[in-house]
């Protein structure tokens, strides 16, 4: 059978699936400016995409025995930067379609506490469909449509259930390891998590040996670490070693005894670093509680004799 059309006949031939975007969408999706909301569109035809049943057939018969989703969890996960990425968009442009989607009903999310394996992921973001709404943007006035396993049709008037409030989204915390363990962005986001906590660990603690080898006093180290990450919240690495210099130069020059030393913890809780020291020369010891190294050289110059002589002659 053809429809006269050898092109057209082609292009009939073509199985074409995916993403499917009303016509009517372009009209009931639009901006402040009246355009249409070309980002919004797309991905609410992704999400819808996702939430559209798969036949479950008989092997031997080839019946339709039942339907399935597409999402391991009862709601469909994703992430702002896997969907910025799939349409090439900027991930601003990601989230403010997605919150304009939700503020006209037809989607709400959810974020939730994730557990993958032994790490613990929180604000992972899962959407949900309120099909009401989409029947409403897409066919822009109530009909009746087709329930989700497609038995014939149900009035529009079915109550579909909704979220409390001016939109849809939800703070939750559930932690379920058949959610999280069979989906990968969740996991390379946890990853990455965890790779960014132990670089910065990390680089704390070398920045720690760095100033500890300078503090005047080597005393609880453990507990001074711990008032060192406390204290770098508050200051920078170069600020901090400065004033630990300062600090034990101050020690050094007026011989302070080391029972009047702080203890590393002590220094750092108290944001000793910020402390004005005043630096003073080293006053010389006098020979003999008289004279200076000089004026010994001087005297022994005048007489012509050694230097050790003239330290006798003292």
């Amino acid at each position: 059978m053809t429809t006269g059309n050898e092109l057209v006949d082609k292009v009939g031939e073509i199985a074409i699936t995916g993403n499917i975007i009303p016509q009517m969408w372009y009209e009931t999706l639009k901006k402040d400016d009246g355009k249409p909301y070309f980002q919004a569109i797309v991905i609410l035809a992704d999400i819808v995409y996702w939430y559209k049943p798969v036949e479950v057939r008989d092997e031997k018969t080839g019946r339709v025995v039942g339907y399935k989703k597409k999402f391991s969890a009862d709601l469909l996960q994703r992430t702002y930067d896997s969907i910025a990425e799939q349409f090439g968009i900027s991930k601003n442009e990601t989230v403010n379609a997605v919150k304009f989607l939700e503020k006209k009903g037809v989607i709400y999310r959810e974020l939730r506490t994730v557990q993958c394996g032994d790490i613990r992921c929180g604000n992972v973001l899962f959407l949900g469909l309120n099909p009401e709404k989409l029947q409403e943007v897409t066919f822009k006035k109530s009909y009746t449509y087709l329930s989700a396993v497609g038995r014939g049709g149900v009035s529009a008037d079915r109550e579909v259930p909704t979220r409390n409030g001016e939109t849809y989204t939800e703070n939750t915390t559930k932690t379920s390891s058949e959610i999280s363990c069979n989906i990968s962005d969740i996991n390379i986001t946890c990853e990455k998590e965890k790779n960014i906590k132990k670089k910065e660990e990390e680089n704390l603690e070398q920045e720690f040996e760095e100033v500890w080898k300078v503090y005047p006093r080597k005393e609880d180290k453990k507990k001074a670490f711990m008032a060192y990450k406390t204290a770098r919240k508050k200051a920078s690495f170069d600020e901090i070693k400065k004033g630990v210099e300062t600090y034990s130069n101050h020690i050094r020059v007026s011989n302070t005894d080391k029972r009047y030393i702080k203890l590393g913890a002590t220094y750092f809780n108290g944001e000793c670093w910020a402390n004005n020291y005043e630096q003073s020369e080293p006053q010389e010891e006098l020979i003999k509680g008289k004279y200076t190294r000089a004026q010994v050289e001087e005297f022994a110059k005048q007489l012509n004799i050694s230097y050790e002589k003239a330290l006798k002659c003292c």
